[in-house]
């Protein structure tokens, strides 16, 4: 399960944290440094208030070697030495469930019910969610902007008709709620509403994203001090966990968990671990 992994030295997360102006500084982060791509953390061993910088690479993470001229402050390319970061650790959001993981998952012997429930809890929460927000205009623009205006500010642009009526159902109710138009009062702006339901659900079915609340999309590291057994984990939360069906606050998880790869492809990606704390 491990995808290559190594530590580096505190100092270097905070120049991380100043580079990229992050909030706090971060445990880990995804990136590549020349040949070697994966996830780096903090090592436990160093001072958490040391100068020292230092990145460690593992033969997992190289993907060519270096070359020579990397090795001469005169003629090294700033390219290859320089840790460009993809991601940072960040506090976890809830998992969904993909195309990748429901059949294996239901090979090893999950219910198709549990599947029906999840999907079922995921519609009622959007929809409840929406119902809440289409009773006033700018609660309804809100939810647009998190759920159906991506394109917008992904690519600066706004497709229209011949008209200049936006192409889509989602910019056509922005464009009505923008002049003033209520959204319980306007019939033709609720059944724009009804198309973008409509979309969302079939997206739902068709991708299979969908939510599991007792989750978290999380960086999983290999345990640098040899603590944890063959098939335990560790999983801790800075700011604790919020259960959602018990609704209590929880800064360890335990009990038993499955850990997935993403992607998944073969059932060993998936596999139900043990939680262990000191």
């Amino acid at each position: 399960m491990n995808d290559g992994c190594s530590v580096c030295s505190p100092r270097v997360m905070t120049e991380i944290r100043v580079k990229l102006n992050l909030p706090e500084t971060p445990t880990a982060v995804q990136g590549r440094l020349g040949g070697a791509k994966g996830v780096w953390f903090v090592d436990p061993d160093a001072d958490d208030y040391s100068e020292e910088v230092y990145i460690t690479i593992n033969a997992s993470q190289l993907k060519y070697d270096f070359h020579d001229e990397d090795w001469d402050e005169d003629a090294y390319d700033w390219a290859r030495m320089t840790l460009f970061v993809l991601n940072y650790s960040k506090e976890p959001s809830p998992a969904t469930l993909n195309i990748q993981l429901v059949p294996i998952l239901s090979r090893q012997g999950v219910p198709f019910e549990a599947f029906q429930n999840l999907l079922e809890m995921h519609l009622d929460e959007d929809l409840e969610q929406l119902l809440s927000a289409a009773s006033e205009r700018t609660s309804l623009r809100h939810w647009l902007c998190s759920h159906g205006l991506e394109d917008r500010y992904r690519d600066w642009e706004i497709l229209m008709f011949d008209n200049g009526t936006p192409l889509s159902h989602e910019e056509q109710v922005a464009m009505l709620l923008d002049a003033g138009f209520d959204p319980v009062g306007c019939g033709f702006l609720m059944e724009k509403m009804k198309n973008i339901v409509t979309q969302q659900c079939d997206k739902l079915l068709e991708k299979l994203h969908i939510r599991v609340p007792c989750s978290a999309t999380l960086y999983c590291i290999a345990d640098p001090t040899g603590t944890l057994e063959e098939g335990e984990v560790s999983l801790q939360f800075s700011k604790g966990f919020l259960d959602p069906v018990t609704l209590t606050r929880r800064e360890c998880i335990i009990g038993d968990l499955l850990v997935a790869r993403n992607p998944a492809h073969l059932p060993t990606d998936i596999q139900k671990v043990r939680t262990q704390h000191p």
